[in-house]
């Protein structure tokens, strides 16, 4: 199975990869409820990723969380009418979709054959600077926020920037208002500093939804094991990204079999219970290559495109890496989505 880089030719087809599978593999991978806990969904020419979420089930995706907020860029207004459009087209849908705001509410969609979705915000900028928003945007279903994207930002500094000056103020208080309110805390795209001083404020497990260990590429926006230890203490995880631009210099490798040596390092380092999965995955190739190549000032010192990416659709490839690594079935289930489900039934409210 091959990655193609254009938005025609990324569509999941079907696939029957138990006869793929060793017999183990094939019923850890069917049993599992495979959360996904980061993708990209940006108001940017949507008719391209027509069956996409649908396509996530058919997969054999249990639950994944939709970046409705991306970048910092979308400020107040735009995010708030994507979360609105997106709302009503889950609503429209619901025979193979569904919204969920609970673990019981992921469980059953299991059960039902249905995709359990939630949104996510890539960025505090949609607050339009007031913490009060966090809970509108709990009511609307967001689950989970990133506090920067990149760059500097009311909260604190992003993994880009040029300083590391940690939280702000108002980033303290919104740590608060997310415990209050039950909202996942999101250190990914964050700056080093900023993401250790959220760690050690939060009540709540702090995640970091879609990095990937430093110790493998160095990489800014990758972690630290000092960052992927800190988040496992607060009772969090890491789910490993399956962009090849953050796996490899020449961003061409984004194999199950690398994706596995990634979430390897994290496991054997902090335990398998903190290992999740968080693929970023790209359907429009060719917007991500425009953007990213054309603002250095939030994307510097990225490889030329074209990249690799892991579609979820290679999720059955996945659990036979781990298979094959020597994972107990427990510690599968656990990487696969068990993990994810942990922290949010400790956290959402």
């Amino acid at each position: 199975m091959t990655n193609q880089h254009t938005s025609e030719e990324r569509k999941f087809q079907p696939i029957d990869w138990r006869n793929e599978l060793s017999p183990r593999a094939a019923k850890l991978n069917e049993a599992a409820i495979i959360c996904d806990l980061c993708l990209p969904w940006t108001a940017e020419n949507l008719h391209a990723r027509s069956g996409v979420l649908e396509g996530y089930a058919a997969a054999g995706g249990t639950y994944t969380s939709l970046s409705c907020g991306f970048g910092d860029m979308a400020g107040f207004e735009g995010t708030m009418r994507h979360v609105a459009l997106e709302r009503q087209r889950i609503r429209n849908n619901p025979e193979a979709i569904v919204q969920v705001g609970s673990v019981a509410e992921i469980r059953a969609a299991k059960r039902d054959g249905r995709l359990a979705a939630s949104f996510n915000l890539q960025g505090s900028d949609p607050l339009g600077g007031e913490t009060a928003m966090v809970e509108v945007y709990y009511l609307l279903g967001v689950r989970q926020m990133l506090f920067c994207y990149n760059q500097r930002n009311m909260a604190g500094d992003g993994c880009h920037e040029r300083t590391d000056s940690g939280l702000s103020r108002f980033g303290v208080e919104l740590v608060r208002e997310m415990n209050r309110v039950g909202m996942i805390i999101d250190c990914t795209h964050t700056g080093y500093r900023t993401t250790m001083e959220i760690m050690d404020l939060s009540e709540d497990p702090v995640i970091f939804s879609h990095s990937n260990p430093r110790a493998l590429y160095d990489h800014g926006r990758n972690i630290t094991d000092e960052q992927i230890k800190r988040s496992a203490e607060t009772g969090g995880l890491v789910g490993v990204n399956g962009f090849g631009a953050f796996l490899s210099a020449d961003g061409q490798d984004a194999s199950p079999a690398k994706i596995a040596r990634n979430i390897d390092h994290i496991v054997q380092l902090v335990g398998p219970e903190h290992a999740a999965l968080g693929f970023d995955a790209v359907y429009t190739p060719e917007i991500t290559y425009g953007r990213m190549m054309t603002k250095k000032t939030s994307y510097p010192d990225y490889p030329q495109p074209p990249w690799d990416f892991l579609l979820p659709h290679r999720v059955p490839e996945l659990t036979q890496e781990f298979v094959d690594l020597g994972y107990s079935d427990e510690a599968i289930l656990g990487i696969l989505g068990e993990n994810f489900l942990r922290v949010a039934g400790a956290v959402w409210k």
